[in-house]
């Protein structure tokens, strides 16, 4: 479970495009980065990036299998105080 702070921080983590790449992730075992930007039409380098950013956020992890670097999803859930 990944715990936000505010929904500011939640929109700029989880954008339309992270959330697409996330599903994406989700619904592919052992797809590449390479093929994680041909299937969803962007560049390696952004696909690259948003993969840092939701690993340190520790939303997905990376593993290396074979000469492939797979992601796959760490935390399911999203949790936002209603107030505060």
């Amino acid at each position: 479970m990944i715990f936000a702070e505010n929904y500011d921080i939640l929109n700029k983590v989880l954008s339309p495009k992270r959330l697409e790449l996330i599903r994406t992730i989700n619904d592919n075992e052992h797809i590449s980065v390479n093929e994680l930007a041909r299937l969803l039409k962007r560049k390696q380098e952004a696909i690259s990036r948003d993969i840092k950013i939701l690993k340190q956020m520790g939303i997905i992890n990376v593993k290396r299998v074979g000469n492939k670097k797979i992601s796959h999803i760490e935390k399911y859930y999203v949790v936002v105080p209603l107030v505060g």
